[in-house]
């Protein structure tokens, strides 16, 4: 049997069927009644690109209107062992069945009543389909409940193409009540309650990433559709392992969703669901040779929808998530977790590109970030990101964005710069942020942040701020916040180790970047600082607050001012090193590169105004270790002020300050400076008293060869500073100083210190020096200590040149150049003069018994001699006239040296000479009868007689001898011990100089 339609194709072919005619009913009825069955028949059913049916071809011609009555009723026919082929031109499907089974009911003769279809068991390979219909062929309407088993989707892939759907795979199972209508606007299609499940299926985008999506199962309880108002509707869903590739390597796979009460419209795409849970997602990456894992549990969704761009949520929430990234460099953090998140009325406006959110709230985080060297924020994953960044960009607009109320709760934050060596890290715990009435686009918002820092920090900001434009103005407290994990950032600036310190600040912070301005006002403090000299491992500053009241800083401005600055037992230990290197400079004065100065810009420095800084209870350890043995000072009790500290260039500051050496040296400072154009200006005065020189004998020992063994010091210094040009004057007052042992020193004088020291002190065993130095700072060989040293070394030559000077004796004219005592030539007799000068002496001795006196006397061949020897002439003649008298005294016994005339001095004299020189030239130019020379006769004469005079060497030593022990006995009369005073050996000399004894003391 076969049953073509119109165009000639083939509709039915049957091998084997069998029709039987009930003649009766037939003619009763006026129809044909039939019954039949069909065996292996051949079933053909094609839509065309219109959706008209074969059938409707072969019932009626093209445009024909079907008359609803036609003269043949089939009361039964059955379908055995049959196949079923479809064909739709426009969806491009074809479906095949064998083994079709089914029962046809009650067809005919008035098409328009319904007719019922009965399909047993249709098996096409794994497929079965078992179910009812019942059809009207005028107008067209089927209404079919089917049972679908192992339907293999491929058959159907073309309609989904439609969508951009790339089936490759998949199975259907389920129930399903459909009707089918035709209408005068066209065909209309209904779902009723149909429970469906999908198995294994598989496909991808057509225009997405080249990866396969697969999903185990999709199950639909109660699946509606309304072709008229294309509406469909759906009780409940369920997906098990929805998985779904991504770009950049990114693959999502969702462990078990369930839908409730989903609706969905076709006209204009929208779509309602009541609730959708998804139990678990898990978002993978690969990178590299890494891979980055993200599991989120529990996500719930109530209230969600889609209508014309704008994707909305009553409720949104998880119970976690947390993230592994295998990917991360060894030692950075490999987590993050998130605690439950909640959202309320949730709003995204696709088409505006807005956000809005009711309220947020996110509990119980631990998140990890990092600055990497030379790049910009990172974190462990980053899910879409490029490789372990964020900041990628888009080129996108920005959304908008509004947050009602926003609560962080209990995060966990750490951070960390590894830029730094070692990094700088700090960990934020309990982290609790409040937002409210945030909108990106205008207004302001209220936010309050409580934070706990590194366990015993807490900060706390309140305040308000704004997107656009970008401001904060913000109440901000810090408490205990430990600088110990910004260490590494010294190490560009000074070369110390920061041990301890916590930062306390409180105060207002006003933030306006657009305006490249950020405003501080308040108090600072750090607290507890403790700073290591990375040289030697040891203490170096440290102070137990530094506090800054009345604290002002403005960027914007480039200014800092602060009212008052308190420094609270601040403590620095200053070191001369072995290779005579003060440790303060090479600490905190590294050189280093200055920043480029963008173009355009000019690089103004901070302008910083301190009103006053107050010191209390300071101290310092002052050591100089290229000393052997070292020198070490102790500082205490510093207490003071310094007012009006400023960095304006012709800044001056008062300076106040109190403190002691050793417990039991007072200091003073005052005066003015500017400390921050170092060597520039300063007029300081400082006076220390009571210092021990036991603690310096080092440096006695380095300058002078001998260690101090006894002694103290007040010393009254004025320091003058001007464009780096020291003058200084250093009034010192030593009180019994006291040299122990001899030192072997390369630098030390050999000048006589000791005799110095003598020479200097007084009755009351104190010295006094002035000692005057300057210096160019710009000098490389400029050293305080080395121009005291050459200063002091210059007073103690100076000393020693004049020693009589020194103990107030002055000698001839204020010279005591030798220390010489006059005397008349040929005698040794003292006179009043020289007396009066002794006297001095002897005072002077009397208040140094540590002095000693060296005497030597001298004599001249020149005049010395020749006042001997008119001496022995007057001697010679006084004898002369004594044998002549023969005075006899008053008792009878002989008279003295008679005293001679002039006229007696002259005769005799002639008489000597006439007869030594009878042929003398003067007694030619004697005139006649005169028999006494006089006049120049006598002069020539008296002189040659001397000259032709002899006085031996012996005569002059005894003179020289007479001159040095007649000091002596002067001085002993004046209380001087004999065992102080040293005769030296006599001194003969040539000459017609003066008559003197040389004096030296030791």
């Amino acid at each position: 049997m076969a049953l073509d339609t119109p165009d000639g194709k083939s509709a039915v072919t049957a091998e084997h069927a069998v029709v039987d005619i009930d003649m009766v009913a037939s003619l009763k009825s006026r129809c044909l009644i039939v019954e039949g069955t069909a065996d292996r028949s051949s079933i053909r059913i094609e839509l065309d690109a219109k959706g008209m049916s074969n059938w409707t071809k072969l019932i009626a011609e093209t445009g024909e209107t079907l008359s609803p009555k036609v003269p043949i009723m089939v009361r039964v026919f059955s379908i055995k062992n049959s196949t079923l082929d479809f064909m739709d031109e426009g969806g491009k499907v074809t479906l095949s069945a064998s083994e079709v089974n089914a029962d046809l009911y009650d067809l005919g003769p008035d098409l328009s009543r319904p007719a019922r279809l009965e399909l047993k068991s249709s098996g096409g390979g794994q497929a079965k389909l078992d179910g009812t219909a019942v059809l009207t062929l005028v107008p067209v309407q089927i209404h079919a409940d089917l049972h679908v088993e192992n339907l293999d989707l491929m058959a159907v892939s073309a309609y989904l193409q439609g969508i951009g759907i790339v089936l490759q795979k998949g199975s259907m199972k389920g129930n399903l009540a459909f009707e089918y209508k035709s209408t005068g606007d066209g065909p209309v299609f209904f779902l009723g309650k149909s429970n469906l499940t999908w198995h294994d299926v598989k496909w991808r985008a057509e225009n997405g990433p080249s990866a396969d999506n697969k999903v185990d199962e999709i199950r639909l309880d109660e699946l509606e559709y309304d072709g008229a108002k294309s509406m469909a509707t759906l009780a409940k869903a369920h997906i098990n392992s929805l998985s779904i590739p991504g770009p950049l390597g990114l693959h999502v796979r969702l462990g078990n969703v369930d839908i409730g009460k989903l609706s969905v419209g076709f006209s204009k795409f929208s779509a309602q669901a009541g609730s959708v849970v998804i139990h678990n997602v898990t978002l993978t990456q690969e990178r590299g040779a890494g891979r980055t894992e993200a599991v989120v549990s529990n996500i719930r969704l109530n209230g969600l929808g889609w209508n014309e761009n704008v994707l909305s949520a009553k409720a949104f929430g998880l119970d976690g998530i947390k993230l592994q990234d295998s990917s991360a460099t060894s030692g950075l953090p490999r987590d993050i977790r998130f605690g439950k998140i909640s959202a309320e009325e949730l709003r995204a406006d696709f088409g505006e590109r807005f956000l809005s959110v009711a309220k947020f709230d996110s509990a119980d985080a631990e998140i990890s970030a990092w600055l990497a060297a030379n790049e910009g924020l990172e974190m462990p994953g980053f899910i879409g990101a490029g490789p372990a960044g964020i900041g990628t960009g888009s080129t996108n607009e920005s959304w908008a964005f509004s947050l009602e109320e926003g609560l962080i709760r209990n995060y966990r934050l750490s951070l960390a710069d590894h830029g730094a060596d070692p990094p700088a890290a700090i960990v934020l715990d309990g982290l609790e942020i409040h937002l409210q009435g945030v909108d990106s686009r205008r207004g302001k918002f209220t936010l309050r942040l409580e934070s706990c820092v590194d366990r015993r920090g807490r900060i706390t900001a309140q305040g308000s701020g704004s997107f656009d434009p970008p401001e904060a103005d913000l109440r901000l407290q810090m408490e205990d916040v430990s600088l110990r994990p910004f260490r590494s950032y010294l190490d560009g600036f000074a070369r110390i180790d920061l041990a301890k310190g916590r930062l306390n600040l409180k105060g207002d912070l006003a933030y306006r970047p657009m305006r490249n301005d950020v405003r501080f006002s308040g108090m600072a403090e750090i607290a507890g600082l403790v700073t290591l000299d990375k040289k030697e491992g040891r203490d170096f500053i440290h102070w137990r607050s530094l506090r800054a009241e009345g604290l002002t800083l403005e960027t914007a401005a480039n200014r800092l001012s602060i009212r008052e600055l308190i420094a609270d037992k601040p403590y620095a230990r200053i070191v001369v090193s072995r290779e005579r290197t003060l440790n303060v400079i090479e600490n905190l004065f590294q050189p280093r590169s200055k920043a480029a100065t963008p173009p355009g810009q000019v690089s103004r420095p901070l302008a910083v105004t301190v009103g006053s800084l107050l010191v209390r209870d300071g101290s310092a350890d002052f050591s100089d270790l290229s000393l052997q043995p070292s020198v070490s000072v102790d500082i205490h009790d510093l207490t003071g002020v310094i007012r009006s500290l400023s960095s304006s260039p012709d800044a001056k500051a008062e300076v106040s300050i109190k403190g002691s050496i050793s417990d039991a040296s007072p200091v003073t400072v005052s005066g003015r400076i500017n400390p921050f154009r170092i060597g520039t200006f300063a007029d300081l005065s400082m006076r220390f008293t009571n210092v021990d020189l036991t603690e310096l004998s080092p440096y006695s020992a380095r300058f002078a060869g001998y260690r101090i063994d006894k002694g103290k010091a007040d010393l009254d210094l004025h320091y003058r500073l001007s464009d780096r040009k020291l003058l200084a004057e250093n009034n010192m007052v030593f009180d019994h100083l006291t040299l122990g042992e001899r030192v072997d020193s390369p630098e030390a004088t050999s000048l006589p210190v000791k005799l110095a020291i003598s020479l200097m002190r007084g009755l009351d065993g104190k010295i006094h020096i002035d000692l005057p130095i300057s210096g160019n700072l710009d000098d490389p060989r400029f050293s305080i200590t080395g121009l005291l040293a050459k200063a002091a070394m210059g007073v103690i030559a100076q000393v020693v040149r004049s020693p009589f000077s020194a103990i107030g004796v002055l000698f001839d004219g204020g010279s005591d150049d030798a220390g010489a005592i006059g005397f008349r030539p040929g005698s040794f007799e003292l006179d009043g003069v020289e007396k009066s000068k002794l006297d001095r002496l002897a005072t002077a001795l009397s208040e140094r018994p540590g002095l000693s006196l060296e005497i030597r006397g001298t004599a001249r061949s020149g005049r010395d001699a020749s006042a001997l020897a008119e001496q022995q002439l007057r001697r010679q003649l006084e004898n002369a006239t004594a044998i002549e008298l023969r005075p006899v005294s008053a008792d009878g016994g002989p008279a003295g040296s008679p005293a001679l005339s002039d006229g007696d001095y002259r005769r005799l004299f002639s008489h000597f000479y006439r007869l030594r020189y009878p042929d003398a030239a003067e007694w030619a130019e004697l005139p006649k009868g005169e028999r006494v020379l006089a006049g120049t006769l006598f002069a020539s004469a008296w002189g040659k007689a001397l000259k032709d005079s002899s006085v031996s060497e012996f005569e002059l030593r005894r003179l020289a001898q007479a001159r040095a022990a007649g000091i002596r006995s002067y001085l002993m009369q004046k209380g001087i011990e004999p065992n102080r005073i040293y005769l030296l050996d006599v001194e003969l000399n040539p000459g017609d100089g003066d008559a003197v004894a040389l004096l030296s003391l030791s």
